[in-house]
């Protein structure tokens, strides 16, 4: 949110993908699509490429890391160092995980200035909230203090936008059409979107560090 925020404000393209987006085993296709991400930002510049999760992008390289990551890894390097300048593209990222990237990466011209975002404060969390849930038909109870009350601690806010959306979802799900009431997210419906984003953080977490 941030980098779009950053990309607007400068009238520049933006281009956003996350890490396992381009996670293809299949030899050379995902270098192919990291290429052709790097090309469109060229014939669109100025323009911001932003990688989220930047950590199954570029993991540091081992013995044991699999050759196609690799690769991938080295398709990275040479688009940001490569023959064909990035004059006017500005490249960022998003991670969790700093000390996991692959030393290369962090070399001066690279990936070389960095911006440390912490965790949103209860209060402020509260507020992203309110700002995501105002536009749904919600339940009266449903409100941000509720939403306060609840274990947070370990949320973003892209999570949090995350748990509105999927909480509409349930919502819908949910709706009978022939009780003739309107579509409304419930506490029952936020909680199992929490619950949910929750066990995709985990897993997401259980993959990468099985990878």
């Amino acid at each position: 949110m941030l980098t779009k925020a950053v990309a607007n404000d400068l009238s520049y393209h933006f281009l956003s993908v996350k890490g396992p987006e381009l996670e293809q085993p299949l030899v050379g296709v995902s270098e192919d699509q990291l290429r052709e991400l790097f090309q469109t930002a060229r014939e669109h510049t100025p323009s911001v490429i932003f990688f989220d999760e930047f950590d199954s992008l570029a993991p540091s390289r081992k013995t044991d890391t699999p050759v196609w990551k690799d690769d991938l890894v080295n398709t990275l390097l040479s688009e940001l160092d490569g023959l064909e300048p990035l004059a006017d593209v500005i490249v960022m990222a998003a991670t969790n995980r700093v000390n996991e990237l692959d030393d290369a990466v962090l070399r001066s011209g690279r990936f070389d200035t960095f911006i440390e975002i912490p965790s949103p404060s209860q209060k402020e969390q509260m507020e992203i909230f309110s700002v995501h849930i105002d536009d749904l038909p919600t339940a009266e109870d449903v409100t941000t203090e509720w939403f306060g009350s609840l274990r947070l601690s370990d949320l973003s806010g892209a999570d949090i936008m995350a748990i509105c959306r999927k909480a509409l979802e349930f919502a819908v799900r949910d709706f009978d059409a022939e009780s003739a009431q309107q579509i409304v997210v419930t506490q029952d419906n936020v909680q199992a979107a929490l619950e949910r984003v929750r066990s995709e953080l985990r897993n997401s977490q259980w993959s990468r560090g099985y990878q």
